[in-house]
């Protein structure tokens, strides 16, 4: 006689074993986001002491401070160049382009090295840039004071309103 299989017993071992796959997945996942919220709250927490936020500092407040940090950075780089035509290439090397008196692309090799130089320029011009105090006075309590409620938000800064 042919062996009969128990397909009852094989049932639950696909069972079971499709049930700890998920529950597998679904603690990875769970891992990874608490991984996540960690790395976030870190990365909020350095950026809060970079510009000297309070600790019940919103991610709003916080991306506002950044802003503020790099357009500081850019006008920093506009103020000593005059504002002139140097400024893109120092706060962008990589998309720097250069061309001959004929307005005709230059060799990659001539390109690179121009790129290099500004890159050692920005490198230069941001230590002068670190080494100024930051934040500057009132900037904090201006970003606090902003908008920090939805609802504040939502209606306290709609212009439409006004007209």
């Amino acid at each position: 006689m042919a062996e009969t299989k128990d397909y009852q017993a094989l049932a639950i071992d696909e069972a079971a074993r499709r049930r700890a796959q998920r529950d597998e997945a679904e603690i990875q996942e769970i891992a990874n986001a608490l991984r996540e919220q960690d790395e976030r709250q870190a990365r909020h927490a350095a950026l809060r002491k970079k510009h000297g936020l309070p600790d019940h500092a919103t991610p709003r407040q916080i991306s506002d401070a950044w802003i503020a940090h790099n357009s500081a950075w850019g006008s920093f780089v506009a103020c000593h160049f005059g504002g002139d035509a140097r400024t893109g290439p120092i706060l962008d090397p990589d998309k720097a382009l250069l061309t001959d008196r004929h307005h005709l692309p230059v060799p990659a090799d001539e390109l690179e090295r121009y790129r290099a130089s500004l890159r050692a320029q920005r490198d230069k011009l941001r230590q002068q840039f670190d080494a100024l105090p930051w934040p500057p006075p009132g900037l904090v309590d201006t970003i606090m004071q902003s908008a920090t409620d939805g609802m504040q938000q939502l209606h306290g800064h709609d212009i439409s309103r006004a007209a």
